[in-house]
């Protein structure tokens, strides 16, 4: 059976040449392509592909913004994120909006064959970012009754050398903020300083790759 795809990128260039990529496949079948979020939506509530691939970075509606929309709309739709964000926080956060694969714009021709038909056949693309990320999910778990969401991601931008003041740039939070979320783990975990939070971190291999 052909799979069918829709393609959203508003790069005119970069999708047509992607376009005749897939069409070189053996088991792709018909192809739509959008520039943008709302009109991918509007070609999916007109009849519904087997596959979305769905960039990130789009005016009008974004590639974050239309997978939330498209998954509660439709759950069952099998939606891989094409992006050039090779950035795990993005990869969490689409799993989280119901993407079932995240695939670099970089990656080759045999990837994104394998990809596209490892996800219908599947239901689910797993690859070196994804399975990162899934570790990650696994370890915030194991610790999610020690620490709060709040300590839990201080903890990890500490573990990457982060200064208290970045942490608070970047969490929208005060310094003093972040200092009392520190001082209250290293209560929970009976050390006195930072050394001992990251020791702990690399101890429990909370956040290694």
């Amino acid at each position: 059976m052909s799979i069918n795809v829709y393609l959203a990128d508003d790069h005119t260039l970069f999708r047509k040449g992607f376009i005749r990529l897939l069409q070189s496949f053996d088991r792709i079948g018909e192809i739509k392509e959008a520039e943008n979020g709302k009109e991918l939506i509007g070609l999916v509530q007109n009849k519904l592909p087997d596959v979305v691939l769905l960039d990130i970075r789009m005016p009008v509606m974004d590639g974050i913004e239309t997978c939330d929309y498209l998954h509660h709309q439709f759950p069952n739709l099998l939606i891989m994120m094409l992006t050039m964000e090779d950035d795990e926080n993005y990869v969490d956060l689409l799993l989280n909006k119901g993407a079932r694969g995240y695939l670099l714009k970089s990656a080759s021709p045999e990837e994104v064959e394998t990809a596209i038909y490892t996800l219908y056949d599947s239901h689910f693309y797993s690859n070196h970012m994804i399975a990162k990320s899934l570790r990650v999910a696994k370890r915030v778990e194991q610790e999610a009754e020690l620490f709060t969401s709040r300590e839990f991601e201080i903890l990890r931008l500490t573990y990457f050398q982060k200064s208290i003041k970045e942490i608070a740039d970047q969490l929208s939070i005060s310094a003093r903020t972040v200092q009392t979320h520190r001082r209250n783990m290293m209560a929970k975990i009976g050390v006195h300083n930072s050394t001992g939070l990251l020791k702990y971190a690399m101890d429990k291999e909370l956040f290694k790759d």
